[in-house]
């Protein structure tokens, strides 16, 4: 199960102490897309949170469900030790598949709420230079195999951002 220590994130918000903060990675370019409500979503929605970013696809059987299953514990732990206003930020590298319906199914599976937790999809020529480029996460071409599953090939780890959209840590 992945966990970063607590200080990490609180130390990034707005108005707390503690230990420095860690190193800037790169700043995350302005980004668009849409959220299992099929409203618009990116860098503008986040602007002033510290949120928590990775990638998944709905039909993905491998790394996927894991990763939402560790996410929804962190967002538990998070709740238990009454830490708020961090975001968490999950988005899809299926943007063909995952509609914003397809993300509101799948967000019920994990009792995701949309206020605290957002499932984002768009288009793969939008997608794919925000992985590669913003996140700088590699991802891999879609495939289909003999038995017709899908799968994308994508990083399995977690992304700090900061307030100002600088990424601050990976995680696996």
């Amino acid at each position: 199960l992945w966990a970063a220590p607590t200080w990490l994130f609180v130390g990034l918000m707005a108005g707390c102490s503690g230990p420095p903060a860690p190193p800037i990675l790169t700043l995350l370019p302005s980004y668009d897309l849409i959220d299992s409500r099929g409203e618009p979503f990116g860098s503008k929605q986040l602007a002033g949170q510290v949120y928590v970013a990775n990638l998944f696809f709905t039909r993905c059987t491998n790394v996927c469900p894991m990763l939402m299953t560790s996410i929804s514990t962190l967002r538990d732990r998070y709740s238990e030790r009454g830490i708020a206003g961090i975001r968490l930020v999950s988005i899809s590298v299926d943007g063909a598949h995952d509609t914003p319906d397809q993300l509101a199914t799948y967000a019920k599976r994990f009792e995701i709420e949309p206020e605290t937790w957002s499932l984002l999809t768009g288009p793969p020529e939008q997608v794919r230079p925000l992985v590669l480029e913003g996140f700088r996460l590699p991802l891999g071409d879609r495939q289909e195999d003999e038995q017709g599953m899908m799968q994308i090939a994508h990083a399995g780890r977690l992304v700090l951002v900061d307030r100002w959209g600088q990424v601050r840590g990976y995680y696996a």
